[in-house]
């Protein structure tokens, strides 16, 4: 069943009328019409059943027949917080994979050895957006972009944090079973050597992903997958051996 997003769900028994980009969408490019049904998701567990009342390619109108909640996972705990990469193609593909894996929030931020200092929020967003339709995820991840390594940090206070640092001779790091905790990866070349003092000072734990050299993207993917399992499995310990 094809899905669609609806940020602001009204109460029960209200229309549900989608904005002009979900309409367009649905109306002329999935042909979308009269009596079909479909889902709608507002990016924080909820689930709706409609019938389209109206086919309009600028305010689409659907009744709806039933709605569900659906509980985050222990992954809605989780921050992937990664420095800024020149390739927009990667960190897209990072966005995307993310998403469909599950995770809480995601931060960029520009770090010592980051080769671009910003991206697009807008199109960032449009990413997660389409990840979570796609991969039939119900919860959309919280999404910044920060000016430095300092401030991710101060954004991720109160987390218990984990570093990606290739030079470290670490595999085992402590993470919470279920409070709040960051997953922090570097830019191409990893941290400099002021921040890994700084997360050092700020009591961040050091990891090693291995003895293979990884991009950083799929560094991310890897460090994300592995705080999930043990998430999951209700692990102390996130271990990379």
């Amino acid at each position: 069943m094809d899905r669609y997003f609806l940020p602001d769900l009204p109460p029960e028994g209200r229309p549900l009328v989608l904005d002009e980009g979900e309409s367009g969408h649905a109306v002329r490019v999935m042909r979308r019409r009269v009596g079909e049904t479909l889902e709608l998701v507002d990016g924080r567990g909820w689930v709706v059943e409609a019938v389209v009342a109206e086919a309009h390619p600028k305010r689409m109108r659907c009744a709806e027949t039933s709605r569900r909640f659906i509980e985050a996972g222990p992954e809605a705990g989780i921050t992937l917080a990664v420095g800024l990469i020149k390739n927009v193609d990667r960190l897209a593909f990072l966005l995307e994979k993310a998403t469909e894996i599950g995770v809480g929030r995601i931060l960029l931020f520009d770090a010592d050895r980051s080769e671009r200092s910003t991206m697009r929020e807008d199109r960032s967003r449009a990413h997660l957006l389409a990840a979570m339709k796609q991969s039939k995820r119900v919860w959309l991840p919280e999404f910044g972009l920060c000016r430095s390594t300092e401030a991710a940090i101060e954004a991720t206070t109160g987390t218990e944090r984990i570093v990606a640092h290739e030079v470290s001779d670490r595999r085992v790091a402590r993470m919470s079973a279920g409070g709040p905790s960051a997953l922090f990866i570097g830019p191409e070349g990893g941290f400099s050597d002021r921040e890994i003092e700084l997360f050092e000072r700020s009591g961040s734990g050091l990891v090693s992903l291995g003895e293979a050299r990884l991009r950083t993207e799929t560094a991310a993917l890897v460090i994300l997958t592995h705080a999930i399992h043990w998430r999951r499995s209700a692990g102390s310990i996130f271990s990379m051996a």
